[in-house]
């Protein structure tokens, strides 16, 4: 996590020193009558109003700790707030180290567990307020924070999030591969896994038209998810619950999800468990891979959101494309040496012009399963336009 220590005493830059101890690489920064020249070198000062100098860094950190009175930093955040997506944790400290206030984004943006954590560390008072906290219920913002997923339609969430309050039931449906256990504290979901069970009587009361839902795919186009088939028999499976279902969570890669009666309230975690195998010809730009990663997503029916890294081999190391392609989609890039690649080289269809160009006879499917930790090959190399991509799947227990 990006950090910014912010302070306006004396006693609160000595604090900040403290905190800097935590995070080593986290600038200071004070008002300039501040700076003293034994501490100098450890602190950067600004001119100006405090609230000018919050607004030009607000958006370059993704969690700012302001050493000040609570008040004082609400004055100076509030003109720079977009929503709880966009927004970096802020977290409040006094400047004698009693309290340590998670003040905005504390699932979403890790305010809460920053809280926490210094609050440990320096012997402070955690104050944390958010309902679900509160309560002892880990909230699904908070679940998806920690593990790194992509939370979609948010609208939804404070539904949600009500329903695991009041102990109500949700459905909680996640793809059969996924090797994890979902925690405890969740509150009262039932799991399902499949779209058959979903949909069978008495889980999801009656409603009226269902409808397709829509999100991004999370590498450039938008896309439309598809209902699926409940044409077919539905089963006979029923869950013994006094209520009806309050919501429903997918916990999927795919594009299409089920589609919901309208008044049922859902939100999607996408779990980053797919990893792109690229073989390329020197020199193609990172907008024909971008543009080959959407197009194989696309045909896996797999969102990009889910995408965990991109696989590709050692000899590709300096290749620009391929590591812009990557940066641009915020993932690592791992390099397979040959050794690697030939031990497995022979599960998968191989090419003798390959292996005289970069001495091993594939490239895109064999590195696509070793980055995945021997996952699930789930699309084929496909060629795009001077790029090769193969997909594989990971059960995340292993990745």
């Amino acid at each position: 996590m990006k950090v910014a220590v912010i302070a306006v005493s004396r006693e609160g830059a000595a604090l900040a020193r403290q905190i800097q101890g935590l995070y080593p690489r986290a600038p200071i920064f004070v008002p300039a009558r501040l700076v003293e020249k034994e501490h100098a070198s450890s602190c950067e000062h600004f001119e100006g109003g405090l609230q000018d100098f919050v607004g030009n860094i607000f958006h370059r950190f993704e969690a700012l700790v302001l050493v000040m009175a609570v008040g004082i930093a609400v004055r100076v955040t509030a003109p720079y707030l977009e929503g709880k997506t966009k927004d970096p944790a802020v977290v409040v400290i006094d400047d004698s180290g009693r309290f340590a206030i998670s003040l905005l984004s504390g699932h979403l943006g890790g305010a809460n567990d920053l809280a926490q954590s210094l609050a440990e560390a320096l012997g402070a008072q955690p104050i944390i307020t958010t309902s679900t906290d509160r309560h002892g219920v880990m909230a699904f913002d908070l679940l998806a924070s920690r593990w790194g997923w992509v939370l979609e339609n948010q609208e939804d969430l404070k539904k949600i999030s009500t329903a695991q309050i009041r102990g109500k039931p949700l459905l909680v449906y996640r793809d059969e591969n996924l090797g994890l256990e979902l925690p405890g504290a969740l509150g009262n979901i039932i799991p399902v896994s499949s779209g058959e069970e979903l949909f069978a009587p008495g889980v999801i009361p009656a409603a009226g038209n269902i409808q397709p839902r829509t999100g991004t795919s999370g590498v450039g186009a938008p896309y439309r998810s598809t209902s699926m088939d409940r044409t077919a028999e539905a089963g006979t499976c029923q869950h013994p619950q006094d209520e009806k279902p309050a919501g429903v969570v997918f916990i999927t890669n795919r594009r299409a999800i089920p589609g919901l009666p309208q008044e049922l309230p859902f939100i999607t975690l996408r779990p980053r468990n797919i990893v792109a195998g690229v073989g390329c010809r020197r020199g193609v730009p990172a907008r024909s891979i971008l543009d080959a990663l959407e197009k194989a997503l696309e045909e896996a029916g797999r969102s990009g959101e889910s995408l965990l890294l991109l696989a590709t081999a050692e000899l590709k190391k300096n290749e620009q494309g391929l590591l812009l392609a990557a940066h641009k989609l915020e993932v690592p890039l791992r390099l397979m040496t040959a050794e690697r690649i030939r031990e497995v080289e022979e599960l998968f269809e191989g090419s003798s012009f390959v292996r005289r160009q970069v001495g091993v006879s594939a490239v895109a499917e064999p590195c696509a399963y070793l980055g995945s930790a021997k996952g699930k090959l789930i699309l084929r190399k496909r060629r795009y336009d001077g790029v090769t991509v193969a997909l594989a799947e990971s059960s995340l227990a292993t990745v």
